[in-house]
């Protein structure tokens, strides 16, 4: 009877302890990303932290690509919709908007967007409904999460034209002055 007993505790800690994980741990990863972004990088929400080029002692992003250069923007889409704008380079690019719990909602790359400048309006579940007529405009499933913009430095004759493009990069949020 003691064997049934502990095997069904045993068994309903590991059940509750595995939900909770599973639920849990990516809002607590980005919570983490969130908290170096303003802190460590200090960097605030809708405003775009630029990595520089990796190196071993410079990993603002964790295991960095060597070949690539990084900027990040944590966005809060709970009261307006973000507008995001970068001129796309000549090389290989692309852009990932994360959810608040690390899912991947919207990604993009210099081939499939078919310009060379890039704008796309995140709207949240609430405000979505203001912009109807935008070309470029995603619903983001929760109101704060983050983009990833990643552009090749491989085959770059002057890597510091693309540091320059990408410091050109904004995350504006689109008060009702700018609607």
């Amino acid at each position: 009877m003691k064997f049934v007993y502990f095997s069904l505790i045993t068994v309903s800690l590991a059940f509750f302890l595995h939900i909770l994980f599973v639920y849990y741990l990516p809002n607590v990863a980005m919570l983490i990303a969130f908290h170096h972004m303003k802190y460590n990088n200090k960097v605030g929400t809708n405003t775009f932290f630029h990595s520089g080029i990796p190196t071993p002692r410079l990993r603002n992003v964790p295991k960095p690509d060597p070949n690539l250069f990084y900027s990040l923007c944590t966005y809060d889409v709970s009261k307006y919709p973000v507008r995001f704008t970068a001129p796309i380079p000549d090389t290989s690019w692309s852009i990932s908007f994360y959810a608040r719990n690390g899912s991947n909602f919207y990604a993009t790359n210099d081939q499939t967007f078919g310009s060379k400048e890039f704008n796309l309006i995140l709207t949240g579940k609430k405000n979505g409904d203001r912009f109807r007529k935008v070309t470029h405009k995603i619903i983001a499933p929760s109101d704060k999460g983050m983009a990833i913009i990643r552009s090749s430095i491989m085959n770059q004759k002057d890597p510091d034209k693309l540091v320059q493009l990408h410091k050109q990069v904004k995350c504006t949020p689109l008060n009702d002055q700018h609607v």
